[in-house]
């Protein structure tokens, strides 16, 4: 559009609002006031959310992605069932300390005593592992609550002892949840302070955690890299045709 016609435009929405302003009874422009203002208050907030999603993801040697291009909400993991009004956002992806990652928060609404709701979000960082494995959580006995349910999965007993009083272990396969609670796996996941839970379910390995690692996406990437690196080899050992989806964006 021509300069002087935007000039123009600009000059008599101006006046034409000075001359609204005037007729109308002061309540109705103080509500336009706050309105506005609000208006302007969560677009900043919104712009300054995307510029910050973007600075992390360059420091951290990401691309950023909108939505979910790679179908990741469609991947058969419990995190994602138990909450199914959930969404992604803030997706990063890319190579993290040798790994190929996808870097997310998970957001959805979590019920509170009473009937009411508050929001969640989680941070989250997916993985591949090599070999198909059938479903294992692990994670803090504090998660519990913030789910609108239980993983629909078998409780494993992992026997007494502080591990056992402060985290819930649920898979299908009973031997393989106790094969990847090493001494050593148990030891790191006590020292991470009930801070980020754990699963696997056929190639995918997810580390999720709520409340302030949310604003760090590294600290989701470092604890799922210490999970793998932690599994058993014949879990972790990386095996050729993954899946191709959780690789790039669809062309789409």
């Amino acid at each position: 559009m021509n300069p002087w016609v935007r000039l123009v435009l600009a000059t008599g929405a101006v006046i034409a609002a000075a001359l609204l302003l005037k007729v109308l009874p002061p309540f109705v422009v103080l509500a336009m006031l706050v309105v506005g203002v609000a208006a302007l208050s969560w677009t900043l907030r919104k712009r300054s959310k995307v510029e910050a999603v973007h600075g992390q993801a360059t420091l951290l040697g990401l691309r950023r992605e909108a939505g979910d291009p790679f179908g990741l909400r469609a991947l058969p993991l419990s995190l994602f069932g138990r909450a199914p009004e959930g969404s992604i956002e803030d997706l990063m992806w890319g190579s993290w300390r040798g790994v190929e990652v996808r870097a997310f928060d998970y957001v959805f609404p979590s019920p509170l005593p009473g009937g009411s709701e508050v929001r969640r979000a989680f941070s989250c960082a997916l993985g591949s592992i090599g070999a198909s494995a059938p479903p294992v959580v692990v994670e803090p006995q504090s998660f519990v609550t913030m789910f609108p349910g239980p993983p629909e999965l078998d409780r494993v007993d992992v026997g007494g002892g502080r591990f056992a009083n402060l985290f819930e272990v649920r898979s299908s396969d009973v031997d393989l949840a106790r094969s990847l609670l090493s001494d050593r796996m148990i030891e790191w996941l006590l020292e991470l302070d009930e801070t980020w839970g754990f699963e696997v379910h056929e190639r995918a390995a997810l580390a999720y955690g709520p409340g302030p690692a949310r604003a760090e996406p590294s600290q989701a990437l470092d604890a799922l890299t210490g999970f793998l690196d932690r599994l058993p080899e014949s879990v972790r050992h990386p095996a050729s045709g993954g899946p191709e989806a959780t690789v790039r964006p669809s062309d789409g």
